[in-house]
């Protein structure tokens, strides 16, 4: 199971903390909208994938038709 982190967690993790603390100062514009990309990209690829899977499910039924035929 994935897990999550929540803010909380986050914060605390050694790579956010800059001396034992995390920065109060915002994210850099290229970096926020990189994060973005990044999440529109992941979003964009889970649908292509759920296309394919329906595509590729019906592909698997069109045999069974021809065999209903005959």
């Amino acid at each position: 199971m994935l897990k999550l982190f929540v803010c909380y967690h986050v914060s605390g993790h050694p790579w956010v903390q800059v001396g034992g603390l995390a920065p109060d100062k915002p994210l850099d514009s290229a970096v926020l909208s990189r994060m973005k990309q990044f999440s529109a990209m992941n979003k964009l690829k889970k649908m292509a994938l759920r296309v394919s899977r329906l595509v590729l499910k019906e592909l698997f039924h069109i045999p069974l038709y021809f065999v209903h035929l005959c």
